[in-house]
């Protein structure tokens, strides 16, 4: 019921890429669903530099920062709508592909795909829609037309047309990786030890 949207986090290490962590969303779409990702983004750049002042930066305090990034912009604005769910819960399926994951969700919304790669954290967007065959990458200009197909419509619901654009903009800006070898089970799921 509503629409649902995922936030999977990824990290990559030197036996591949694992599943760090998920986060399932309720009301998390269209403008909603870029605004998380803007402010994923935005928060990892300064806590990683207030991180890379520090002496010494180890490797788990890079996890941790992502998960808590992530855990402080997405309940920051709907916490009473908004919960998360990590994957350790038994909710999940462990030793899946990465894809069989996705798919077991219960996403209409799209899923926002972040991976952490040492220092580095990068994005992509893959589509949700429930009466799609299958998932495929989207950008986030392509996702934001999903849910308003002109900009009369973004302006119709109220919102501040040139704010919009600033943050497709400003994703633009930030890495984005190709996560279609991911997307097409390519990948097992694991989890990362913390």
């Amino acid at each position: 019921m509503g629409q649902r949207s995922q936030i999977i986090l990824l990290r990559k290490d030197e036996e591949g890429i694992k599943v760090q962590t998920a986060y399932h969303n309720q009301w998390r779409y269209g403008i909603g669903f870029l605004s998380t990702l803007e402010e994923i983004l935005k928060a990892w750049d300064q806590g990683i530099g207030k991180l890379e002042k520090e002496e010494r930066l180890y490797d788990w305090q890079l996890g941790n920062l992502a998960e808590k990034v992530i855990e402080y912009v997405n309940v920051k604005d709907f916490p009473d709508v908004c919960g998360y769910s990590e994957i350790q819960n038994e909710r999940y399926p462990k030793d899946k592909t990465i894809q069989e994951l996705i798919k077991h969700f219960d996403n209409n919304n799209g899923f926002i795909i972040l991976l952490l790669d040492g220092k580095k954290l990068s994005y992509d967007i893959i589509t949700g829609d429930e009466d799609a065959d299958e998932n495929r990458r989207i950008d986030a200009e392509g996702y934001l037309r999903l849910f308003y197909k002109t900009d009369k419509e973004i302006v119709a619901t109220g919102l501040d047309l040139e704010e919009v654009n600033e943050m497709i903009e400003n994703i633009k800006t930030k890495e984005r990786f190709n996560s279609e070898e991911i997307i097409l089970g390519k990948q097992e799921v694991k989890e990362v030890e913390k």
